[in-house]
Protein backbone atom coordinates (compact mmCIF):
# COMPACT_ATOMS: atom_id res chain seq x y z
CA UNK A 1 0.00 0.00 0.00
CA UNK A 2 1.34 3.38 -0.45
CA UNK A 3 1.29 6.39 1.61
CA UNK A 4 1.70 9.85 0.52
CA UNK A 5 1.32 12.69 3.42
CA UNK A 6 -0.84 10.59 5.45
CA UNK A 7 -3.07 9.10 2.77
CA UNK A 8 -2.92 5.27 2.68
CA UNK A 9 -4.40 3.48 -0.47
CA UNK A 10 -4.65 0.00 -1.08
CA UNK A 11 -6.65 -3.13 -1.26
CA UNK A 12 -8.76 -4.41 1.04
CA UNK A 13 -10.36 -7.73 1.84
CA UNK A 14 -13.43 -6.91 -0.85
CA UNK A 15 -10.94 -6.62 -3.51
CA UNK A 16 -12.04 -3.10 -3.13
CA UNK A 17 -9.73 0.18 -2.80
CA UNK A 18 -9.55 1.66 0.46
CA UNK A 19 -8.33 5.06 1.31
CA UNK A 20 -7.59 5.79 4.94
CA UNK A 21 -6.21 9.18 5.87
CA UNK A 22 -3.95 9.60 8.93
CA UNK A 23 -3.63 13.30 9.92
CA UNK A 24 -0.37 14.09 12.47
CA UNK A 25 -1.39 15.70 15.21
CA UNK A 26 1.11 18.29 17.16
CA UNK A 27 0.93 18.56 20.66
CA UNK A 28 2.89 21.76 21.03
CA UNK A 29 2.28 23.43 17.62
CA UNK A 30 -0.40 25.66 19.24
CA UNK A 31 0.68 28.54 22.59
CA UNK A 32 -2.97 27.97 24.28
CA UNK A 33 -2.55 24.11 24.84
CA UNK A 34 -5.05 22.94 22.02
CA UNK A 35 -4.41 20.01 20.00
CA UNK A 36 -3.39 21.11 16.27
CA UNK A 37 -3.54 18.62 13.20
CA UNK A 38 -2.04 18.41 9.54
CA UNK A 39 -1.24 16.28 6.89
CA UNK A 40 -4.27 16.36 6.19
CA UNK A 41 -5.77 18.52 8.73
CA UNK A 42 -8.75 16.15 9.65
CA UNK A 43 -10.18 18.98 12.64
CA UNK A 44 -11.69 21.21 9.88
CA UNK A 45 -14.08 19.07 7.57
CA UNK A 46 -17.14 20.79 7.63
CA UNK A 47 -20.67 20.40 8.85
CA UNK A 48 -23.33 19.23 7.01
CA UNK A 49 -25.30 22.46 5.41
CA UNK A 50 -28.41 22.63 3.70
CA UNK A 51 -29.02 24.53 0.02
CA UNK A 52 -32.67 26.08 -0.69
CA UNK A 53 -32.93 25.10 -4.79
CA UNK A 54 -35.66 27.55 -4.95
CA UNK A 55 -34.49 30.51 -4.37
CA UNK A 56 -35.88 34.19 -5.64
CA UNK A 57 -37.07 32.47 -8.73
CA UNK A 58 -39.89 29.93 -7.01
CA UNK A 59 -41.31 33.13 -6.06
CA UNK A 60 -41.35 34.62 -9.25
CA UNK A 61 -42.70 31.43 -10.65
CA UNK A 62 -45.46 30.95 -8.16
CA UNK A 63 -46.95 34.17 -9.64
CA UNK A 64 -47.51 32.74 -12.93
CA UNK A 65 -49.77 30.04 -13.94
CA UNK A 66 -47.34 27.70 -15.12
CA UNK A 67 -45.38 27.65 -11.84
CA UNK A 68 -43.41 24.42 -11.50
CA UNK A 69 -43.43 22.85 -8.08
CA UNK A 70 -41.05 23.47 -5.74
CA UNK A 71 -37.35 21.56 -5.42
CA UNK A 72 -36.87 19.73 -2.34
CA UNK A 73 -33.12 21.09 -0.53
CA UNK A 74 -29.77 19.66 -1.12
CA UNK A 75 -27.51 18.73 1.42
CA UNK A 76 -23.75 18.46 1.35
CA UNK A 77 -22.55 16.40 3.83
CA UNK A 78 -18.66 15.89 3.24
CA UNK A 79 -18.36 13.79 6.77
CA UNK A 80 -20.47 11.19 5.23
CA UNK A 81 -17.62 9.87 3.72
CA UNK A 82 -15.26 8.96 6.76
CA UNK A 83 -16.50 5.35 7.53
CA UNK A 84 -14.88 3.71 10.42
CA UNK A 85 -13.43 -0.09 8.93
CA UNK A 86 -15.36 -3.32 10.27
CA UNK A 87 -15.50 -3.66 14.26
CA UNK A 88 -14.57 -0.15 14.52
CA UNK A 89 -16.07 2.84 14.92
CA UNK A 90 -15.73 6.85 14.68
CA UNK A 91 -15.67 8.47 17.40
CA UNK A 92 -16.07 12.67 17.60
CA UNK A 93 -15.45 14.72 20.98
CA UNK A 94 -15.88 17.84 22.34
CA UNK A 95 -14.13 18.69 25.67
CA UNK A 96 -13.71 21.92 27.34
CA UNK A 97 -10.60 23.14 29.79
Amino acid sequence: AAVTQGIQVGPSTSQEYVVRLRGCFQQTATCTGRLAMNEPNLQTVPKPIEFDTNGSQQLQLEESENAAPPLPPVSLNVRAAFVAPPGCLILSVDYSQ
